[in-house]
């Protein structure tokens, strides 16, 4: 019964969004279609990747770099579950390009993640490691224990992938502690 309050609340949620977006333009249709990617996210993969899609040239239409970067985690995710992995990279590379440039906050350090997976799951290994690391790195001087632990378990993901198994299992127990 909770399942369906819960699915309820949120269909109110994209009903009241999808109400005002017609009449939005601008910044603020943007932040309306970033609200409704990330509200259908849970549930519908290819109504969220629509919304991505139009706010992404939305946003570069508009030229905020602050936005794309932001904004390009979000949709590298979306592109990633619904089995676009060359494009989800190709996002989460410039997302990271301008992080690199701009000193990311704490949500765009989160790109070096979503970038290692789309690249684990195209089987770039070499790819994978090199951004990993360079995160890990990151998450080590930045003390961010929850950060470093995701790095750790998917530099263990690659290792698996590759069957070098101890060194799998040293990065998934490094991961733990």
């Amino acid at each position: 019964y909770e399942a369906v309050g819960a699915q309820n609340t949120v269909q109110k949620k994209i009903d009241s969004l999808e109400l005002v977006l017609p009449s939005s333009t601008g910044i603020k249709r943007f932040e309306i279609l970033k609200e409704l990617l990330y509200v259908c996210m849970d549930f519908d993969n290819q109504k969220s990747l629509l919304y991505a899609q139009e706010a992404d040239s939305l946003v570069r239409s508009i030229g905020d770099s602050a936005r794309i970067k932001r904004f390009a985690r979000l949709y590298s995710q979306i592109l990633r579950r619904t089995g676009n992995n060359s494009k989800a990279i190709e996002v989460a590379k410039e997302a990271l390009m301008i992080a690199r440039r701009d000193d990311p906050d704490e949500d765009e350090k989160k790109i070096y993640n979503i970038l290692a997976v789309a690249y684990i799951e195209n089987a770039e290994y070499d790819e994978a490691l090199s951004i990993l690391f360079e995160g890990l790195i990151i998450f080590e001087k930045d003390k961010n224990d929850q950060e470093m632990s995701i790095v750790l378990n998917n530099i263990g993901v690659v290792f698996f992938r590759i069957e070098n198994y101890q060194k799998a299992l040293n990065y998934f127990e490094e991961s733990l502690s």
